[in-house]
């Protein structure tokens, strides 16, 4: 009797040790586990919603077309003679102070208004300006926009370039002139346009700094136009 009384004893003691050990236990790295993996699950499901919003974001992005540097390009560029701020006009080019043409609002009768500048037929008056030739530079040509008055006559347009490249000066030579000649059709305030094509562009290339001198020379012997005449704007088409 004594003997079974013990052993149930034994048993209920070590039942009851048993217990303490298993409310103690230290939580297995399974249940780590198990919540990295549920953490892992739920960055892969929100994957597919980020790249969702990155390519709505991607869609509202405007577009660059970028041309590639070996292929052909045009460009163009002008250049008004003058802006005018209600009568008030200011020449739209650099200009040497013993040669600058005559800066001048016109107003239209419907308020239009644009500025001109006015090449003297006394004395030689020039512009200047200058770009860089883009990528795919072949040739160059200019078209000369002009206002016609009632003197009949020939004007002579010219023009002069250097090009410089990068680490060079600009202190070279002007080219040889180009020109056009415009004939007054005797009507007033009509606009014309001359072209030369192609402008003569010695040493340029695609990259080097276009230098241009755009020029009236009273003296030209086939420049027989007794007014001044006035310019509109220069507009040069590179191909």
């Amino acid at each position: 009797m004594v003997t079974k009384i013990l052993t149930v004893s034994l048993i209920s003691a070590w039942a009851y040790h048993a217990g303490l050990l298993h409310a103690n236990a230290i939580p297995q790295p399974v249940q780590a586990q198990g919540a990295r993996q549920r953490t892992a699950g739920r960055s892969e499901s929100a994957k597919p919603a980020l790249l969702a919003k990155s390519a709505r974001a991607s869609s509202l992005e405007p577009t660059v077309r970028l041309a590639e540097p070996s292929a052909p390009e045009v460009m163009s560029r002008e250049y008004l003679a003058a802006i005018c701020q209600s009568s008030s006009a200011s020449l739209g080019f650099s200009a040497a102070s013993n040669s600058t043409p005559i800066p001048d609002c016109v107003v239209g009768a419907n308020e239009v208004v644009y500025g001109v500048a006015k090449f003297s037929a006394a004395a030689t008056n020039a512009v200047q300006g200058h770009f860089k030739l883009p990528a795919g530079f072949n040739t160059l040509a200019v078209d000369v926009d002009t206002l016609t008055t009632e003197a009949p006559g020939n004007v002579v347009w010219q023009i002069q370039s250097i090009c410089v490249g990068p680490e060079e000066s600009p202190n070279l030579d002007w080219s040889a002139p180009d020109t056009v000649t415009m004939t007054s059709p005797g009507v007033s305030s009509q606009l014309a346009t001359g072209r030369i094509d192609p402008v003569n562009t010695p040493n340029c290339a695609a990259g080097k700094r276009f230098f241009f001198r755009f020029f009236r020379d009273p003296a030209h012997p086939s420049d027989d136009y007794e007014s001044a005449a006035e310019l509109v704007s220069l507009r040069f088409v590179v191909r």
